[in-house]
């Protein structure tokens, strides 16, 4: 079974949904493909899934909850060496 592809995919429809307005589908997606994300130990993908769970939030309104996912997602790119991908180009 290919847990990461199945996440990865979870992540893709979780953005579409986002794009499209359907939150709690999208939120339902990115919440399984969280749980695929750490029981596969995959750190990039877990930080791009909550870069994504953050901009929801933001365009819902949840600073907060934004501001939280954003931070967690910055403490894994700061862990992986990856940080400047954050930065705008």
């Amino acid at each position: 079974r290919d847990d990461l592809g199945l996440a990865n995919l979870l992540q893709s429809r979780g953005d579409l949904l986002s794009r499209l307005g359907d939150v709690d589908g999208a939120q339902e997606a990115y919440n399984k493909a969280e749980q695929l994300y750490i029981k596969e130990r995959d750190d990039l993908g877990l930080a791009n899934l909550l870069q994504s769970r953050g901009d929801l939030l933001s365009r819902l309104g949840d600073v907060d909850g934004a501001q939280e996912a954003y931070n967690k997602a910055k403490s894994i790119f700061d862990k992986l060496g990856l940080t400047d991908l954050l930065q705008p180009q």
